[in-house]
């Protein structure tokens, strides 16, 4: 599994409706993951908006995901979306992460646009974004996915790569 971190800049005081355009899409990829928050100016609004998808849909999708935890997939979109339930950002996801992985193996998903920690409001969430590397590394080669294209907020692009430095030389050995 090869990940491309792709930096995604957006200024502290911009307007929610304006941060749309912060968020280009990865023509490579053939399903988006996002965080199920459906707040005006959140990642999911900005990839509904831009990729023009049925917003009610989406919505309806996001407050379920929310509500029992669990991954929503929309396999009749393009592309394909995946919708992560909101974490608390302190807490390990590895569970999280395992049950993406199996909805992105069964629904053959191999070049994912990975919109997670896109935008960071405070620090990042260490231990959060630690246990997503770790299960990468580990379980990654028999997801199927071949490709992750990383939406990361440009303020913290370094931490994000010794994060992944930490965790993949530490599975390969």
């Amino acid at each position: 599994m090869e990940i491309i971190f792709r930096p995604m800049a957006y200024e502290n005081n911009m307007n929610p409706v304006n941060r749309t355009m912060g968020y280009v899409r990865s023509l490579e990829a053939d399903s988006v993951s996002v965080t199920a928050n459906p707040s005006p100016g959140s990642p999911l609004s900005m990839v509904a908006e831009r990729l023009n998808l049925d917003r009610a849909r989406i919505h309806k999708a996001a407050v379920k995901s929310n509500r029992h935890s669990k991954i929503a997939v929309l396999e009749n979109m393009s592309p394909r979306i995946f919708l992560l339930p909101k974490t608390a950002g302190n807490r390990d996801a590895s569970g999280l992460i395992d049950d993406f992985l199996e909805s992105v193996k069964e629904s053959g998903s191999e070049v994912i646009n990975f919109t997670h920690y896109g935008l960071i409001k405070r620090e990042v969430p260490e231990a959060e974004v630690g246990s997503v590397f770790q299960r990468f590394a580990q379980r990654g080669a028999d997801s199927g996915i071949k490709v992750i294209v990383w939406d990361v907020d440009a303020r913290h692009l370094q931490a994000f790569r010794w994060l992944h430095k930490r965790h993949f030389s530490t599975a390969s050995q």
